[in-house]
């Protein structure tokens, strides 16, 4: 932010929104899977999971250039194999360093040095991550399309389609239905209730009759995960 290409724009952010404790800038992330390399021989062992963040103070038109995306990590793909939890223990461990704790960027804020102006704190909040739909799914835990609620996190009533052929619906309606007045919106407490429930039970089933729970669900049980904290 304090970089020649938008200190300008930090700076006409803050002049804008202000930036008081009780009122910090909010962080949007951005994660996604890429392999460097040729497009014509892809080596899939370079597979790199990225996170990047933008500041949503800043002009909405500056999100389309590059340079306001500020890369924060960057891991294989092969060696997440190694991490108990997967993509969502380390999103949930990335968050915890960035966000929780006296030296996080929430309580501690971060020194910036924006033209005309002594150095001062910053504070920052997590706003809302975007990706595609695998990477979501792998940063918060869910099965996505691969499970009967295929928007588990925000919908309530809206199974698969494949789920929606049975009889005995009920209030539940089909992902492909276009008429947003009949979706629910699914609460945090409702989201936990599922996760609590999946935590319940998971000592009394097979491997088998489990993973059927979480299909249910559309949620992975990862105690380690972001939906655990």
């Amino acid at each position: 932010l304090q970089t020649p290409a938008l200190a300008l724009y930090a700076l006409e952010a803050l002049g804008t929104h202000g930036n008081p404790k009780e009122q910090p800038w909010r962080l949007m992330l951005y994660c996604d899977e890429l392999v460097p390399g040729a497009a014509l021989k892809v080596n899939n062992s370079r597979k790199t999971q990225a996170y990047y963040a933008t500041i949503l103070e800043l002009a909405p038109v500056l999100r389309a250039h590059r340079e306001t995306w500020i890369p924060l990590a960057f891991l294989r793909t092969p060696q997440v194999k190694m991490v108990v939890g997967g993509w969502t223990a380390i999103a949930y461990k990335l968050l915890r360093l960035m966000l929780a704790g006296t030296l996080s960027i929430v309580d501690a804020g971060v020194p910036l040095k924006l033209p005309g102006m002594r150095p001062r704190l910053f504070v920052f909040r997590f706003e809302l991550i975007i990706g595609d739909s695998p990477a979501l799914q792998q940063f918060w835990g869910t099965m996505g399309c691969n499970g009967n609620v295929p928007c588990s996190l925000t919908c309530l009533n809206v199974i698969s389609s494949e789920l929606a052929a049975l009889p005995a619906r009920g209030g539940y309606v089909d992902i492909s239905c276009a008429d947003r007045s009949k979706f629910v919106r699914a609460t945090n407490e409702n989201v936990w209730e599922k996760f609590d429930e999946l935590e319940v039970q998971k000592p009394f089933h097979s491997n088998t009759n489990y993973k059927k729970l979480e299909t249910a669900a559309g949620l992975h049980f990862v105690p380690n995960g972001v939906l655990a904290d």
